[in-house]
């Protein structure tokens, strides 16, 4: 597990590998039940169906997909945000 934050220590932004996956995935997930609360209004049923296609597995075939770009910002070598452009240029992950 990541700790918080060091803010003496610069972050590296790095293309994202399948190994980070699993990280990606939890970044992801904390963020949407985190900070989208405007939006979910704490719903169980509302929160479980946006977060149903954020998997490991989603995340393995976002990163193996060649029309992706997946970048990673990285805090003392733990993942600690995610995004994902597409070849046609939308931002699919942010």
């Amino acid at each position: 597990m990541c700790g918080p934050p060091d803010n003496n220590v610069q972050m590296e932004i790095r293309p994202a590998a399948i190994t980070d996956a699993v990280r990606i995935c939890e970044v992801v997930r904390a963020s949407i039940t985190d900070l989208c609360d405007a939006d979910h209004a704490g719903e169980p049923e509302f929160l479980a169906r946006w977060l149903s296609n954020k998997t490991p597995d989603d995340v393995v075939r976002w990163l193996s997909n060649p029309c992706n770009a997946t970048l990673g910002v990285v805090d003392e070598g733990c993942i600690v945000a995610a995004g994902c452009v597409n070849a046609a240029g939308e931002v699919i992950l942010n």
